[in-house]
């Protein structure tokens, strides 16, 4: 079909070259194709870059069907860790997020886009969770279980009050359901279910992306200030990734956090000063 064509010249054939060149200068044959040969490619892309990203798709795919088995931060490593400066200003704010849920029709989709904006989750781990703790009652901690991308690990909400806002509620009492996407890891992989919240977001014409909205989970947490080690635990990555990935928002805290220090000492001091006789 036309749409498949388009999609190999694209998405596949462009990395797929650029995969045998890369083969050729290191000497390397197709049977010798191997995990740090992709790596080696996906590195020749710019960090954050579309191309990267796209880069680490179509090498995914290859992997796959070559049965190589990827490392488990691929698909962070494919979209970059840092965030240039367009994402920098294009991140929502938490009244621009609480604003786009009205776009949604689906209630069912409204729950998944509430999850994803309360607790910072990955596209698919909004269907890879204990969500009991959701319940009257319950402590709203979240269980992302091990079935998921990183493992399992726990997360809290910020904001707290959106729990309420988004009638998350529901989802621990049985009352409200999340939309009927296949999660049989027999049948389906992770990506497969991220991708199809991605394909949702962009139905709906949403301007934001899955991912921004945990983007903007971490910043929050940032400012709140909330140590890195536990966030990043949260999020279910390393201290390292999390570091590089919101360097900006850290960077700026912890200055802020210096010059707060220090004015508070100056004050301090002058006040000393003032009653001095």
């Amino acid at each position: 079909p036309a749409g498949s064509r388009s999609t190999w010249s694209g998405a596949y054939r462009p990395y797929l070259r650029r995969l045998a060149a890369v083969a050729s200068a290191s000497g390397a044959t197709p049977a010798t194709v191997d995990v740090p040969l992709l790596e080696r490619v996906l590195e020749t892309y710019p960090l954050a870059s579309r191309s990267r990203q796209q880069c680490g798709l179509a090498l995914g795919a290859l992997a796959r069907h070559l049965e190589l088995p990827l490392p488990a931060d691929w698909s962070e490593r494919s979209g970059g860790y840092g965030l240039h400066v367009a994402r920098f200003r294009g991140l929502p704010s938490d009244a621009r997020i609480l604003e786009l849920v009205a776009a949604i029709p689906n209630p069912r989709w409204r729950l998944a886009y509430g999850l994803m904006a309360t607790y910072g989750l990955r596209n698919h781990e909004v269907f890879f969770c204990d969500l009991s703790a959701l319940a009257p009652g319950g402590d709203r901690v979240l269980r992302v279980l091990p079935t998921s991308k990183t493992g399992e690990h726990q997360v809290w909400p910020f904001q707290p009050d959106w729990v309420e806002h988004f009638g998350l509620e529901g989802l621990g009492e049985g009352g409200a359901e999340l939309p009927r996407v296949c999660t049989d890891l027999r049948r389906t992989t992770l990506q497969q279910v991220g991708r199809r919240v991605a394909e949702q977001f962009r139905r709906y014409g949403l301007p934001i992306t899955p991912y921004d909205l945990r983007h903007a989970w971490a910043v929050r947490t940032i400012h709140i200030g909330l140590p890195d080690t536990v966030a990043a635990r949260m999020m279910g990555h390393s201290v390292a990734i999390h570091t590089r990935t919101y360097h900006h928002w850290i960077t700026r805290r912890d200055q802020q956090q210096a010059v707060d220090t220090a004015l508070a000492r100056l004050r301090q001091s002058a006040a000393n000063g003032h009653r001095s006789p």
